[in-house]
Protein backbone atom coordinates (compact mmCIF):
# COMPACT_ATOMS: atom_id res chain seq x y z
CA UNK A 1 0.00 0.00 0.00
CA UNK A 2 1.57 3.60 -0.97
CA UNK A 3 2.27 6.14 1.34
CA UNK A 4 -0.40 9.00 1.42
CA UNK A 5 1.47 12.33 0.95
CA UNK A 6 4.43 13.44 -0.17
CA UNK A 7 5.71 17.15 -0.66
CA UNK A 8 8.61 18.82 -2.16
CA UNK A 9 10.25 21.69 -2.05
CA UNK A 10 13.08 22.04 -4.81
CA UNK A 11 15.07 24.42 -6.14
CA UNK A 12 16.03 22.46 -10.00
CA UNK A 13 12.66 22.15 -11.91
CA UNK A 14 14.01 19.25 -14.13
CA UNK A 15 14.98 17.59 -10.95
CA UNK A 16 11.66 18.30 -9.13
CA UNK A 17 9.47 16.86 -12.30
CA UNK A 18 12.09 13.48 -12.20
CA UNK A 19 11.30 13.45 -8.15
CA UNK A 20 7.61 13.71 -8.90
CA UNK A 21 7.32 11.35 -12.03
CA UNK A 22 9.54 8.81 -9.69
CA UNK A 23 7.40 9.25 -6.57
CA UNK A 24 4.02 8.56 -8.32
CA UNK A 25 4.59 5.64 -7.66
CA UNK A 26 4.83 5.36 -4.18
CA UNK A 27 2.87 7.88 -2.73
CA UNK A 28 -0.95 8.38 -3.51
CA UNK A 29 -0.08 12.21 -4.11
CA UNK A 30 2.55 14.50 -5.06
CA UNK A 31 2.67 17.90 -4.04
CA UNK A 32 5.45 20.97 -5.05
CA UNK A 33 5.63 23.79 -2.46
CA UNK A 34 7.10 26.97 -3.75
CA UNK A 35 8.47 28.19 -0.38
CA UNK A 36 8.85 27.10 3.10
CA UNK A 37 5.76 28.72 4.15
CA UNK A 38 4.13 26.58 1.62
CA UNK A 39 5.45 23.85 2.71
CA UNK A 40 4.50 23.86 6.43
CA UNK A 41 0.99 24.58 4.85
CA UNK A 42 1.27 21.80 2.42
CA UNK A 43 2.63 19.20 5.23
CA UNK A 44 -0.27 19.97 7.12
CA UNK A 45 -3.09 20.62 4.55
CA UNK A 46 -2.43 17.17 3.12
CA UNK A 47 -1.18 14.58 6.18
CA UNK A 48 2.05 14.12 4.41
CA UNK A 49 4.21 11.49 5.23
CA UNK A 50 7.13 12.58 3.52
CA UNK A 51 8.43 16.07 2.79
CA UNK A 52 11.84 16.45 0.65
CA UNK A 53 13.41 19.77 0.97
CA UNK A 54 16.44 20.66 -0.80
CA UNK A 55 18.41 22.44 1.80
CA UNK A 56 19.66 25.33 -0.71
CA UNK A 57 15.77 25.93 -0.37
CA UNK A 58 16.22 25.91 3.46
CA UNK A 59 18.32 26.01 6.55
CA UNK A 60 19.48 23.20 8.77
CA UNK A 61 17.69 24.94 11.27
CA UNK A 62 14.37 25.31 9.32
CA UNK A 63 14.32 21.50 8.69
CA UNK A 64 14.85 20.98 12.49
CA UNK A 65 11.82 23.43 13.10
CA UNK A 66 9.84 20.93 10.32
CA UNK A 67 11.01 18.39 12.26
CA UNK A 68 9.59 19.72 15.54
CA UNK A 69 6.61 20.50 14.02
CA UNK A 70 5.64 17.84 11.87
CA UNK A 71 7.04 14.58 14.48
CA UNK A 72 5.55 11.84 12.38
CA UNK A 73 6.65 13.02 8.99
CA UNK A 74 9.73 12.18 7.29
CA UNK A 75 12.07 14.09 6.07
CA UNK A 76 14.75 13.48 3.04
CA UNK A 77 17.37 16.68 2.86
CA UNK A 78 18.74 16.57 -0.84
CA UNK A 79 21.03 18.97 -2.65
CA UNK A 80 22.53 19.43 -5.42
CA UNK A 81 26.37 18.90 -4.09
CA UNK A 82 26.87 15.24 -2.06
CA UNK A 83 29.62 16.91 -0.30
CA UNK A 84 27.31 20.01 1.17
CA UNK A 85 25.22 17.18 2.56
CA UNK A 86 28.07 15.14 4.10
CA UNK A 87 29.72 18.51 5.75
CA UNK A 88 25.68 19.42 7.45
CA UNK A 89 23.78 16.06 7.73
CA UNK A 90 25.22 15.34 11.15
CA UNK A 91 21.74 12.86 12.08
CA UNK A 92 19.51 11.64 9.83
CA UNK A 93 19.75 10.99 6.14
CA UNK A 94 20.25 13.32 3.50
CA UNK A 95 20.16 12.16 -0.06
CA UNK A 96 22.30 13.74 -3.14
CA UNK A 97 19.67 12.91 -6.43
CA UNK A 98 20.16 14.47 -9.44
CA UNK A 99 17.95 14.73 -12.86
CA UNK A 100 20.17 11.90 -14.09
CA UNK A 101 18.89 9.33 -11.68
CA UNK A 102 21.94 9.05 -9.47
CA UNK A 103 20.88 8.59 -5.60
CA UNK A 104 24.30 8.90 -2.48
CA UNK A 105 22.75 8.35 0.69
CA UNK A 106 25.01 9.51 3.48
Amino acid sequence: MPFSSVVLLQSDPVLTQSLMSSLCNSFRSVHIAPSLDDLRSSVAKHRADVAIVDIERASISDVHRLSSEFPGVGIVCTHRLAEALQRISGSGYCVHASARGRRDVD
